[in-house]
């Protein structure tokens, strides 16, 4: 596995290191692919394992105010997940109160109303969202995406070319973050990428895509 230093000359892109010279730090790396501004960036959270973040500006604007966005297949679980968590703070705090004749236990209850208020108001937001979104007549990719638009018949004329739709897949394949707006495709993996061809194939894919984008 080679360092982005080292794979920067193979994708065409000029590596910059990490401001420091950290050494867990791959730092960037920029260029051109078919015209379009390619921007390849680490990104470092706490806790959490140093992810690739690829930014692709596409080199003519869209107009018609185009959002496409990823959504993990987990994330509607993780919404019932919560629920269950306030379920449990509530039944425990009830019982609590009940078995020790004592107030006290009330307080976990509290704690329970609002980890459920918390998870009311994120499916309350998510239901609106459903309700703005674009359906692409695909069940499956309706699952997998989140699709708005200024001008939504536009939108959905793209999400009938069949190339276009096969590349977002791909692109958003597993628990990635995608997001495709007028200007940028923005494509977070959840591993660092250390080897040419695995760049190359991200590349391909969101060039591929940003000239389908402006030919449709």
């Amino acid at each position: 596995m080679a360092s982005w230093m080292d794979l920067a000359p193979d994708l065409n892109l000029i590596h910059s290191p990490f401001p420091g010279a950290m050494a867990m730090n791959q730092g960037t790396m920029e260029g051109d692919r078919d015209g379009h501004r390619i921007g390849v960036r680490q990104i470092d959270e706490y806790n959490r394992t140093a992810r690739t973040g690829i930014t692709l500006t596409i080199r003519e604007p869209l107009t018609i105010g185009l959002s496409i966005k990823a959504s993990a297949s987990s994330r509607g679980q993780t919404h019932w997940f919560w629920a269950v968590f306030a379920g449990l703070f509530l039944c425990g705090g009830i019982g609590g109160a009940i078995a020790a004749l004592h107030p006290g236990p009330l307080v976990v209850c509290l704690v329970g109303v609002i980890v459920l208020w918390a998870w009311l108001a994120a499916r309350r937001a998510q239901a609106r969202q459903k309700a703005r979104a674009i359906p692409t007549g695909d069940s499956d990719l309706d699952r997998i995406f989140q699709i708005e638009a200024k001008k939504p018949d536009r939108a959905a004329e793209y999400m009938r070319i069949p190339r276009v739709c096969e590349l977002l897949v791909e692109l958003a394949a597993g628990d990635r973050e995608l997001a495709v707006t007028d200007r940028k495709i923005t494509l977070n993996i959840n591993r660092m990428i250390k080897t040419s061809a695995d760049f190359e194939k991200e590349l391909r894919n969101m060039s591929e895509l940003a000239s389908l984008l402006i030919a449709g």
